[in-house]
C-alpha cells in the first residue's frame, strides 16, 4: 500500500478523534454537565412518549370498512400482460400450397 495514503488515513482519524474529544469539552466548558446514561434513557422514554401522545390524532382518525372504500387494499396485484385472446377457428387450417415456381429464362 502506499505509504503516503497510510499516512495520510492515519491523520484523519487522528483529526476526526481529537474533533469529537473538542465537542464533549466544550458542552462541559460552557457550563453543561453531560448527563449520565441513566438519564439519557429517560431522555428516550419521555420523547417515545411524547410520539405516542401525537400519535393518538392518528386514532382519532375514523375507521373505514372495506365497503366503504370500494376496494381491497391489500389483494395481490400481478403486473404481467394479461394472456392473448384465442381466436376461434371456424374449422380445420387449410392445408399448406407450395410457392409457384418462378419462371426461369434462358439466355440465348
Amino acid at each position: 500500500m502506499n505509504r503516503g495514503l497510510v499516512i495520510a488515513l492515519i491523520a484523519t482519524l487522528l483529526a476526526v478523534w481529537y474533533a469529537a474529544g473538542i465537542e464533549d469539552d466544550a458542552g462541559d466548558a460552557a457550563g453543561l454537565v453531560a448527563e449520565p446514561r441513566a438519564s439519557r434513557s429517560t431522555a428516550v422514554a419521555t420523547a417515545r412518549t411524547a410520539a405516542v401522545e401525537q400519535g393518538s390524532a392518528i386514532a382519532a382518525l375514523p375507521v373505514r370498512t372495506a365497503a366503504e372504500v370500494g376496494h381491497d387494499l391489500f389483494a395481490a396485484h400481478s403486473f404481467l400482460p394479461p394472456p392473448p385472446k384465442v381466436s376461434v377457428q371456424a374449422g380445420p387450417p387449410p392445408a399448406p400450397v407450395a410457392p409457384p415456381c418462378p419462371s426461369v429464362t434462358r439466355a440465348g
